[in-house]
């Protein structure tokens, strides 16, 4: 779940998406629905795409909006600028081993 993959509580993300804690809680179980808005405020609560909630599919490199709603990017905004430097440096070694597959 997005929501603990980006180590939100219930209760920071309902605040940040101004809805109850129940409510989102609900959602999250699957005992209620929600309007659009409250998809929207979720979506952008979270930095990812209304599309990646509903369906879970992640936007495409392609996609304009990759950048500021990627999962990745969320994580590593999730750390200090040090441990951000690492991550960082890690999965240019990473890529550059895939790649070196070809």
């Amino acid at each position: 779940m997005i929501r603990e993959y980006s180590n939100l509580t219930r209760e920071v993300l309902a605040e940040k998406a101004d809805i109850s804690v129940q409510f989102l809680a609900d959602i999250e179980n699957g005992r209620k629905s929600m309007t659009v808005n409250t998809l929207k405020k979720l979506s952008e609560s979270l930095m990812v795409s209304c599309d990646y909630l509903v369906f879970g599919n992640p936007p495409s490199v392609s996609d304009q909006k990759w950048n500021a709603e990627s999962p990745l990017r969320h994580m590593l905004e999730t750390l200090t600028p040090r441990q951000r430097e690492n991550a960082e440096e890690l999965l240019k070694i990473y890529i550059r081993a895939v790649h070196s597959d070809d």
